[in-house]
């Protein structure tokens, strides 16, 4: 089955005598280079590629979400202490 645009791929394997092994092939193929491929990339950073991204939503909602990340989430990402 093909995959849809922007979705990522299901990855299937299978064949395995035990659950033990099931558990241990899962846990190699998970810690190959996948996870170092958004080391560097802070959220402000995230969120503001996120919006660059969006090609379907309407340039008043792509306004609103632009508004609502740099005036609401971005000045509070890694403050410390509590929020009131």
């Amino acid at each position: 089955m093909p995959v849809l645009p922007g979705r990522r791929e299901r990855l299937r394997r299978g064949g395995y005598p035990t659950r033990h092994e099931a558990i241990a092939a899962r846990d190699a193929l998970l810690s190959g280079g996948e996870a170092t491929t958004a080391e560097g990339w802070t959220m402000q950073r995230w969120l503001r590629y996120l919006l660059t991204t969006r090609t379907k939503i309407r340039p008043t909602t792509l306004r609103s979400y632009e508004s609502h990340v740099e005036n609401h989430l971005i000045p509070h990402l890694g403050r410390s202490g509590s929020v009131s």
